[in-house]
This record gives C-alpha cells, sequence and structure tokens, in this order.
C-alpha cells in the first residue's frame, strides 16, 4: 500500500499535525493558487517567463472576460462574435477586433442612438459617441473631434481603435551604437568617441567646436516604430555651455521620404516628453498631420536628438532615453486608444496595413511614399522578392 500526504484546509485528526512547509502565497493578479500555480479566471498561460510560464489576460478582443487558462480558446463569446479568440463576427457584418460591444453589428441594430450626424458617426441620447460603430472611422466618447478617419495607409476604409497597451523600450547603452551628427549624413563621432556610464546609463561626449551638433539615437528606436503613435519619446539631456539659449529643432525623424521636426517650448532639458501626436510635429513650415507622423514611424531611418542647445556647448550628456510603444499584454500604462487597426485587403499587414505581405512587394512612387502592395511576379517556387 503506498500513502502520500497532502495538505486540508481543516483539522484531519492525523498525528503529523500542521503542514508548515506547504506555503500560502499572496498571489498579484491573474495568479491563483497555494503557490500560485495556476492562472485566475479571465487569464491564460503563455510560454514566456520562468517556470511554469506567465498569466497574461485572455486575448477575446473584448467579446468575453474567460478562456481555457491553457490553451488560451476563449470561452462564452459574445456580443454576436465567435473564433478561438472571438474575433469574428457570426453573421459577417464587421469587424470583432475593434473591441467593443458593437463591432459585429449596425447602427440600425443600435437602440436609443439617431442617424448619423453632420461630422458622419452615431450620436445617442446622452450626446456620447458610439465607439466604432461606423466602418471607415475610430470613434472615441472622449475624443473632441467625434471621429478620426482610418488612415490605413490608404488599403482599406475598414478600422477600429486598438485593444493594444501602453509600453516602454528603454535605452540599453550597453549594447547598442550611439552617434553624434551634424545632420542626418554628416557623421561627427561614433561610439568609439563617446563615453558611456552604465550605472547612471549617461551617454557624454565633449564637444569641439560651435556647431548644432545631434544625438542619433541607436537601431532599437528606428525601423517600424508605428505603435508608437500616441505616445511619447522621453529623456534627459544636461550640458556645459556658455552663450544665449539657441532656439532649433530639438528631435527631428525621418521615414518614407518624410522628415518631421519637433521643437521644445522652453529651454529646459532636463527631462524632456515628446508627444508622437498631430499638431506636435511640423513637415517643413506646416504642422504635421497624423497621416504625416504614421507614414514616417512606419519606416523609421532615424531619430535625431539635438545635443548643443546654446551658443557655445563644451560638453553635453543624454540619458533615460525611452521610447513608448504597444503591446498585447496589459500593463499598468493603459491602453493605446490612438492606434488604429485595419481590416487590411489581400497583399497587406501591419495594424495599419503598412507593409506588405509575404510575397508581395512595395511600388516604389517619387517622393519615397509607399506605393501599393503588388505581388511579386515569381514562379511558385520562390519565397520572396524585392
Amino acid at each position: 500500500m503506498f500513502l502520500l500526504d497532502i495538505a486540508v484546509p481543516r483539522e484531519s485528526g492525523q498525528t503529523s499535525g500542521r503542514a508548515y512547509e506547504v506555503e500560502m502565497c499572496q498571489c498579484p493578479q491573474g495568479y491563483k493558487g497555494l503557490s500560485c500555480e495556476d492562472c485566475a479566471q479571465g487569464y491564460m498561460r503563455s510560454d514566456q517567463g520562468l517556470y511554469l510560464g506567465l498569466c497574461e489576460p485572455c486575448q477575446c478582443n473584448g467579446h468575453s472576460n474567460d478562456c481555457d487558462p491553457i490553451t488560451g480558446v476563449c470561452i462564452n463569446c459574445e456580443h454576436n462574435t465567435k473564433g478561438d479568440n472571438c474575433e469574428l463576427c457570426i453573421d459577417g457584418r464587421g469587424n470583432a477586433t475593434g473591441g467593443t460591444p458593437y463591432d459585429c453589428t449596425g447602427s440600425s441594430d443600435l437602440t436609443g442612438c439617431d442617424q448619423c450626424d453632420s461630422r458622419g458617426f452615431v450620436s445617442c441620447s446622452n450626446n456620447r459617441v458610439i465607439v466604432a460603430v461606423r466602418e471607415r472611422l475610430i470613434c472615441k466618447t472622449e475624443n473632441p473631434e467625434g471621429c478620426t478617419s482610418c488612415f490605413c495607409f490608404g488599403a482599406s476604409d475598414t478600422c477600429a481603435a486598438s485593444r493594444l497597451y501602453r509600453e516602454e523600450i528603454p535605452m540599453i547603452i550597453f549594447n547598442d551604437h550611439f552617434r553624434i551628427t551634424l545632420n542626418e549624413n554628416q557623421l561627427i563621432a561614433d561610439h568609439e568617441e563617446l563615453a558611456t556610464d552604465i550605472p547612471t546609463n549617461t551617454v557624454s561626449y565633449q564637444v569641439l567646436d560651435d556647431r548644432t551638433l545631434y544625438w542619433s539615437l541607436p537601431s532599437q528606436f528606428i525601423g517600424n516604430q508605428i505603435h508608437s503613435y500616441g505616445g511619447t519619446l522621453s529623456y534627459k539631456l544636461s550640458t556645459e555651455d556658455r552663450g544665449d539659449y539657441v532656439r532649433d529643432s530639438d528631435v527631428i525623424i525621418r521615414g518614407n521620404g518624410l522628415t518631421l521636426t519637433w521643437q521644445n517650448d522652453n529651454e529646459d532639458h532636463s527631462s524632456v516628453v515628446v508627444p508622437f501626436i498631430a499638431g506636435a510635429w511640423m513637415n517643413g513650415y506646416q504642422y504635421a498631420t497624423r497621416e504625416d507622423i504614421l507614414t514616417a514611424l512606419a519606416n523609421l531611418e532615424f531619430i535625431l536628438v539635438r545635443a548643443t542647445t546654446h551658443q557655445s556647448t563644451t560638453s553635453t550628456h543624454i540619458s533615460d532615453i525611452i521610447l513608448q510603444t504597444a503591446v498585447t499584454q496589459r500593463t499598468v500604462l493603459g491602453t493605446a486608444d490612438h492606434i488604429e487597426v485595419c481590416r487590411c485587403p489581400p497583399g497587406y499587414t501591419g495594424s495599419s496595413c503598412e507593409s506588405c505581405d509575404v510575397m508581395h512587394y512595395r511600388e516604389t512612387v517619387p517622393g519615397g511614399r509607399p506605393g501599393v502592395c503588388r505581388r511579386c511576379p515569381c514562379s511558385e517556387h520562390a519565397e520572396s522578392c524585392q
């Protein structure tokens, strides 16, 4: 006969007494069990993290609060949706990934709501906007404009606000390269000529002349950063200098043929926060539109941060660079409502249809702006094309 002792939450009458070796943890949100070994309702097991993996929120597009804790398959999809992630409309009408109860309904299905008003969205008796009811629009109750038109790089006119969450990309100075530049093309100093201090997360440079110089941020901040729209770039800058403050572009970004600039409203650069929203940036002598910023962020070639702020700067130090992005996992930074999620046609991929799908290529258009995605003219044996 084999016997296995277990612990129970009551007096058992056994002579072995209390089970002091069994721990009883105070589990964080999403976990349950004596040792937090199980995922709580509304959470599923991922393959990230140590030991058993992390418990992450169910990915049900806002149509269910429960899923299988092992497989992640959503349970009891609501709002006329179906699928493993409640990602499909049962009757094929609408976009179930918008994250609202109205994703799979038409405006005629809304009780107590009038027809579209002059701005093109559904309004109700309480004067609040129904979120993502209308196609071609992103509607949020807190949006003073009512609804924002879908951009989708011109490939689609159907979108919804994302269900993503804000996350931060911090600067890692010990495994990437910084540079000092005069502009986007003229290198002044590379990483070997810069001083790095890992404990303070700081990069420094001794300035040798009075020209306006820029920090060129490393590769972790370039490429497709479209999920940074609506987020921020933050950094700390300190300088030793003489003479008057010089007003100039403090941050310059370039992508997809567009060069956009941002200027600090004050002379204090000790802690700078740069928002990636329309109206904050300039495209030449005009304010950059939402479409301009999304276009540049989709394929960032560089981010330049002004290193010299006065007539004569002798040294410059930059630290704590953080670029906000968006992820599917819930974070303490809240939701990324400014990001659109488009229903892309065949040949396109990305939240804003900003990329070409496999076996498709981007057609070249004047000015460097993204063109149409065309199917590769290849045989069936090819896997990609340029």
